[in-house]
């Protein structure tokens, strides 16, 4: 019988980047929140050959889809996947000898247009609520 096993698979601004993920991955986290906040992940990584410091070197934005895979979890042969959502790059930081890197995101809905788009209007509340209402596909009430 083999024992339960869960792996991540990742793509990476739309690249699979699984197997460069893989091989160097301290941990992963996945925060599913009821509401209230955004979902977030967090990657821990090594670092060795200095990719993610160099040539792979993260960028605030960039856009994450992990997938959770278990298999054996339930029962013996049974493989499970968990889609885990698309994120948001939201921060990452390098330490140590050797280095590893840390790198948070966040979830991001369907629709990012909010997050990826500088908003530079401003308006009385009353003439601004027929746009903020099309353009963020909100419920507007005035009292």
């Amino acid at each position: 019988m083999e024992a339960r096993r869960a792996t991540v698979s990742v793509l990476y601004n739309g690249v699979n980047a699984t197997g460069q993920i893989a091989r160097y991955l301290n941990s992963f986290q996945y925060k599913d929140v009821a509401s209230g906040t955004s979902d977030s992940i967090s990657l821990n990584v090594n670092d060795p050959d200095l990719k993610w410091i160099g040539p792979w070197f993260p960028v605030k934005g960039d856009r994450l889809v992990p997938t959770i895979q278990t298999e054996n979890w339930d029962a013996f042969g049974q493989v499970q996947k968990f889609p885990c959502g698309t994120f948001g790059v939201d921060d990452f930081s390098f330490k140590g000898g050797p280095v590893s890197m840390t790198l948070e995101a966040l979830a991001l809905p369907a629709d990012t247009s909010f997050k990826t788009q500088d908003r530079t209007e401003t308006f009385a509340v009353a003439a601004a609520a027929p746009t903020a209402v099309t353009n963020n596909k909100v419920t507007f009430v005035y009292g």
